[in-house]
């Protein structure tokens, strides 16, 4: 196996056990730029939120830096990974501190709390 950062393997995607697409082989290495593409209803929000085990994987296996996806807790894959879908957020009660800060939820423990190294290192970010 080379060295990819992400590697899905025969990876079968759909809902409620129903498959959507099969045998999607893809291989990406770090630093790598990939862009889904086709149209409304094709499962590329099904593939992503497959890969971020917000979905169960119908079948084939998903590999994170040479780790079976499946072995890694979802406290480490959160600090790994991160998607953005196509579904709006609802900012509208949100100030920009608060939008930075949900970048940080995998490393502040249950109540989500800023250190105070956090608060400044997120200060210098905005005002950059």
């Amino acid at each position: 196996m080379a060295d990819y950062y992400v590697r899905l393997d025969r990876m079968t995607v759909g809902y409620g056990g129903k498959p959507l697409i099969s045998d999607i082989c893809v291989e990406i290495s770090k630093g790598e730029i990939v862009a889904l593409i086709g149209p409304n209803g094709a499962g590329k929000s099904t593939i992503l939120k497959t890969i971020t085990r917000q979905l169960k994987m119908i079948g084939g296996t998903v590999y994170l830096d040479q780790k079976n996806l499946h072995q890694i807790s979802h406290k480490e894959l959160s600090t790994q990974m991160a998607v953005v879908l196509t579904e709006r957020m609802s900012p509208e009660l949100m100030t920009c501190h608060d939008i930075v800060a949900t970048g940080r939820y995998p490393y502040t423990g249950r109540l989500g709390l800023l250190t105070a190294q956090d608060e400044e290192n997120e200060y210098a970010c905005l005002i950059d």
